[in-house]
């Protein structure tokens, strides 16, 4: 593990790993995509944000929990030594008690020792990529010995839970390879670099324990599924490097543990020679410099975690702050929803003057419509006279729409830097083509997805009103143009309410609620202290 230890480095030593200390010391890496590795230094979740892979599926959005924990235990001679530190409210297993000393420098390095068997771990993530590489190294002491390794996982939102799941799961396993579909989510492949995968059929960690949620008045408790276990066989006296490598990409096997941390270190050192900060190349440094030196190195990593790509645009950006926030040049997309009178297009206009005095590029568009043929379409939908317009054929119908104006409106406008503020977009055919008509909420996703290519607002305000209220606001509207869906049934308005309260469940990173029940002003305010605290440039 030589590749792994510098003398610039973060070092907890034996004493400082006992159970309290261990649980208030928190690290987290990041692989450029605004996904992120993080948990305690001594292994043990206290946050529903903590794992080895959170991966962000429509990055730097739509974080996932992949991989919760990568459980080990040591066998020696028949006898079962837990490494690893999970708590529960009635248990607390004790790996912490075996562990010599926590690193981290470049990334997370840590060290265990049962009898004279020494193990040592280290944790990274590839660049760009939405994997994560766990590379031990075991010195077996003088008798045979097995080391089992527990993948705990789960397939849910970063700020989500799984109280009380049960879980959907399915498996191939092709000699090392592992891939893994927990509820109909994106396939999860593992890649062992040597020994024996075990099947487990229907066995789920129960009730794992987030002391950091219980503190913040938080659902604290949840299961994770353990789809089955890796077992390496090490001889006496043996020494041996295995790796463990769990990823979204499908071309695994190609993929090598130590090349990514070796890899990911000289990227890093790369970037030190570029600030041009460190003086890299002198050798005789005084205590001060080499103080200095470390200082700076520090600082240029922690930044380094902060900065990311977005594929979709192949623009840089930042992090807000990990593990709760996105990045800050995430809010230029910005949708507007709500149920039939809940006064979003009133706000979103009154919005613009203050967009325009404060200098901000910006264009204001709606759906359906937009661009000429998206305008045509929306003729065609909102008619009063096509009553007997099919389910799907409306789906369909706002779809096309929603492809032609992305392309020929919204994408141009975000390449040149602006802000795009949308009156509906993606949430709407979820809410009503779905909740409301009845359709596949899953069919409705993916046509989303085709429509888009993935793209989805990057923050949406969901003003959220009585729906008998609103009718009565839109029937009191003399000016308000009445269109199709004006003319539908009670129960169908509050099918589409619980579609949206639905989705606003789902992704509250996204999608922020507003009382639009309160006075215009109120409402108004609310906005504006949204759009203050996610844009920093309306104050």
């Amino acid at each position: 593990m030589q590749i792994l230890v510098t003398n610039n480095k973060m070092k907890f030593a034996k004493e400082n790993l006992n159970l309290e200390k261990g649980l208030n010391k928190e690290w987290v890496i990041t692989n450029g995509l605004g996904g992120f590795a993080s948990s305690t230094i001594i292994g043990a979740n206290t946050r529903r944000y903590h794992g080895l892979l959170i991966a962000p599926l429509m990055p730097p959005a739509r974080r996932t929990l992949i991989l919760s924990k990568l459980d080990e235990s040591i066998e020696i001679n028949g006898n079962k030594t837990d490494l690893y530190t999970n708590i529960g409210k009635n248990f607390i297993t004790h790996g912490y008690k075996y562990q010599e000393c926590f690193i981290k420098e470049y990334i997370p390095i840590f060290a265990y020792k049962v009898g004279d068997v020494e193990i040592t771990k280290a944790i990274c993530m590839q660049h760009f990529k939405n994997t994560v590489a766990i590379f031990y190294k075991v010195k077996n002491g003088s008798e045979k010995a097995k080391l089992i390794l527990t993948p705990v996982m789960d397939f849910r939102n970063a700020h989500g839970m799984n109280k009380d799941h049960v879980f959907d799961l399915k498996q191939k396993i092709n000699k090392t390879k592992l891939e893994v579909k927990i509820d109909n989510g994106v396939p999860i492949y593992m890649m062992l670099s040597e020994g024996n995968y075990i099947e487990h059929y229907n066995d789920t960690f129960k009730n794992m324990f987030y002391i950091e949620e219980e503190k913040r008045g938080f659902e604290a408790e949840e299961n994770h599924v353990i789809p089955g276990r890796f077992e390496i066989e090490i001889e006496p006296n043996e020494e041996k490097e295995i790796s463990v490598i769990c990823s979204l990409e499908e071309n695994i096997e190609e993929l090598d543990a130590r090349a990514i941390i070796t890899n990911e270190i000289v990227r890093q050192n790369q970037e030190f020679a570029k600030s041009k900060l460190i003086n890299i190349s002198k050798e005789d440094k005084t205590e001060e410099e080499e103080q200095k030196d470390k200082l700076i190195k520090q600082f240029l990593i922690a930044i380094d975690n902060f900065i990311i790509i977005r594929p979709f645009f192949n623009t840089y950006s930042m992090i807000a702050g990990y593990p709760w926030f996105l990045d800050w040049m995430r809010d230029t997309l910005i949708s507007f929803e709500g149920p039939e009178g809940a006064g979003k297009s009133s706000v979103l206009e009154a919005v613009l003057p203050l967009l325009e005095e404060k200098g901000i590029p910006f264009i204001t568009t709606r759906e359906p419509g937009g661009v000429d043929i998206a305008e045509k379409i929306r003729q065609v939908i909102l008619d009063p006279d096509h009553t007997s317009m099919d389910a799907k054929t409306e789906l369909l119908l706002y779809i096309a729409s929603r492809r032609q104006h992305l392309v020929e409106r919204v994408l141009p406008a975000l390449v040149a830097g602006k802000i795009v503020l949308m009156d509906r977009f993606i949430d709407s055919s979820v809410a009503y083509q779905g909740y409301g008509r009845g359709l596949s909420v899953e069919d409705i996703e993916w046509l989303n997805q085709f429509a888009t290519d993935g793209l989805k607002p990057d923050l949406t305000l969901y003003f959220d009103l009585d729906v008998e209220e609103g009718l009565a606001r839109i029937a009191k509207n003399q000016e308000r143009e009445v269109n199709r869906l004006d003319l539908e049934g009670l129960e169908l308005h509050q099918k589409v309410r619980q579609g949206y309260l639905a989705l606003y469940e789902k992704e509250p990173e996204r999608i922020v609620k507003i009382d639009a029940s309160q006075s215009f002003e109120a409402v108004f305010a609310d906005v504006l202290a949204v759009l203050e605290n996610r844009l920093g440039i309306l104050k």
